[in-house]
């Protein structure tokens, strides 16, 4: 709320126009989100399955008469609803506030349902990754450390490798001459 309120003030005295720009604020709550939001499924994940593991309350939880796949399932849901509701607040909130000084609030109603949905898909794929990494690892202590490895090789690593190949298919098609 407060990331779109400054975004909002800032845009507002930038251009000396009382309307806000919804994509230009969406821009920036992006780049905030894309780096905060992989870091706070992290945190909230990485002993999932790890930290019961480590405990003993695994071996209690696997003995009900739930399977393996309603477990993992109903953590994955109950992380996702905890991102979904910040998402939710934080970022639907702040684009309220924004929307509230829009020239065209349709059109950046939309935008901004579009924004907030493809932030929770998001949300929900680095869910997903801290799972997978909270369930290999035995111990909460290698399970922050791999997922803060996995954070730096997708974040970093892989961007530079998708841009490489993307590069080197251009450069083939000889669309960069």
């Amino acid at each position: 709320l407060l990331s779109a309120g400054a975004v909002s003030a800032f845009s507002r005295a930038s251009s000396g126009s009382p309307n806000v720009d919804m994509g230009t604020t969406l821009v920036i709550m992006r780049g905030v989100a894309g780096f905060l939001l992989p870091i706070m499924a992290l945190m909230l994940g990485f002993a999932t399955l790890a930290g019961e593991r480590e405990s003993g309350s695994l071996g209690l939880l696997v003995a009900q008469p739930l399977s393996r796949h309603d477990i993992v399932l109903g953590k994955f849901l109950g992380l996702l609803g905890v991102m979904g509701i910040s998402i939710l607040v934080g970022l639907g909130g702040g684009g309220l506030l924004v929307l509230a000084s829009t020239p065209d609030p349709g059109a950046s109603a939309q935008k901004l349902f579009t924004f907030v949905l493809g932030t929770a898909l998001w949300a929900a794929a680095w869910m997903a990754i801290t799972l997978l990494v909270s369930a290999f690892f035995k111990r909460r202590g290698t399970a922050i450390a791999g997922s803060i490895v996995a954070w730096i090789f997708i974040t970093m690593v892989w961007s530079v490798v998708a841009f490489l190949v993307l590069l080197s298919l251009a450069a083939r098609s000889g669309s960069l001459t």
